[in-house]
């Protein structure tokens, strides 16, 4: 395939990735997160590889150059949207009441303590959050605890214990 081909995926790529669409990124099936997973961890590295090989075959680091764009990619997906979400709850933030509906303990590799879930009324619709650290193990289910959400869209949120204005 041609250079440019190669070149147009991959920046075509970096720009879904960065600004993806609000429906696919906070979408309610975990298979969209984990096919974005595979974008990056999948997908990129073959592009990289891919658009280095177009231009030049003899480049002898194409594939650390692949595994590098993984490394540069990954956390900075994860920061730029932190810091919209930051911006967005900062600038169209609505304060409400959240009621917990599930608490569980987790003893896994990468967390252990116990995690809450709450639901809570928004535009006049009913949203429940993903289960959030309670490592203190202070709020019980139908117990209630303040929480900041997008005006536009409700899905992006913060429960108040967490957010802390950057």
């Amino acid at each position: 395939m041609k250079t440019q081909y190669w070149l147009t995926f991959l920046i075509g790529l970096l720009l879904f990735l960065y600004f993806i669409p609000r429906p696919i990124m906070y979408s309610d099936f975990k298979i969209v997160g984990w096919c974005i997973y595979g974008l990056i961890f999948g997908l990129l590295p073959y592009l990289v590889y891919k658009t280095i090989d177009s231009f030049n075959k003899t480049t002898p680091w194409r594939v650390g150059f692949a595994a590098l764009s993984v490394l540069i990619v990954g956390p900075t997906f994860g920061l730029f949207h932190g810091h919209k979400e930051t911006e967005e709850l900062k600038h169209k933030g609505v304060w409400t009441k959240a009621i917990v509906i599930d608490e569980k303990y987790i003893n896994r590799k990468s967390h252990h303590g116990w995690v809450i879930q709450c639901s809570f009324l928004a535009n006049g619709e009913n949203y429940q959050t993903t289960y959030k650290n309670d490592d203190e193990n202070k709020y019980a289910i139908g117990d209630t605890l303040d929480l900041i959400y997008s005006k536009d869209f409700p899905k992006i949120y913060e429960i108040g214990y967490q957010w802390t204005e950057k």
